[in-house]
C-alpha cells in the first residue's frame, strides 16, 4: 500500500489508558479474612482445638499462624494454645472473636443473598504450610498480616 501515492491513512486514536483503580487501604481484619479464606479452599485451614493442636505438635513444622479467639473462656485450652505456638515460634493472633472467626473458617450456613447464618463458634485455627502462599499463588493479605506481626513484635 505504501507504493501508491495519494493513499489516505487515517490516523486512530487511541483510547487513554485508565489506570486501575489503587486498591483500598487493607486492614489487618480484611487480611486475615482473606487468608483464612484462600488456606481454607487450599484445604490447608486446621479448625477447632484437636485440629489445631494436632497441626501445632506436628513435628514436620506444617503450622504458618495460629488465630485464637479473643473471647476464649477455657483458660486451660488457651494455656495450651499459647505454649504451642510459643514452643514453635508461630504468631499468634488473638483480636477476634468466635463467631467472626467461625464465619471465616467456613463454620456456617450462606443463604441465598450470600450472607452468612448458623454460624458455629470457632475457638482456634491454624493455617498450615500447604493452605499458606506461596511464590506461584502469593497473597497481598498474607504478607500484609506477617509484616504487620513482625511490627507489633
Amino acid at each position: 500500500m505504501s507504493d501508491v501515492e495519494g493513499d489516505v491513512v487515517q490516523e486512530v486514536q487511541a483510547e487513554p489508558a485508565v489506570a486501575p483503580a489503587a486498591p483500598a487501604a487493607m486492614t489487618r481484619e480484611d487480611a486475615l479474612k482473606d487468608v483464612l479464606k484462600q488456606a481454607l479452599w487450599k484445604r490447608g485451614l486446621a479448625r477447632g482445638l484437636r485440629e489445631t493442636v494436632k497441626a501445632l505438635d506436628n513435628s514436620k513444622k506444617i503450622s504458618v499462624l495460629c488465630v485464637l479467639a479473643s473471647d476464649c473462656d477455657e483458660s486451660g485450652y488457651v494455656a495450651l494454645v499459647e505454649a504451642l505456638c510459643k514452643r514453635e515460634e508461630i504468631p499468634l493472633i488473638r483480636d477476634v472473636d468466635k463467631l467472626t472467626l467461625g464465619e471465616w473458617c467456613g463454620l456456617c450456613k450462606i443463604d441465598m443473598n450470600g450472607d452468612a447464618v448458623k454460624v458455629n463458634g470457632c475457638s482456634s485455627c491454624v493455617v498450615k504450610v500447604h493452605g499458606a502462599p506461596t511464590s506461584e499463588s502469593p497473597s497481598a493479605g498474607f504478607d500484609f498480616l506477617m509484616s504487620n506481626l513482625s511490627a507489633s513484635a
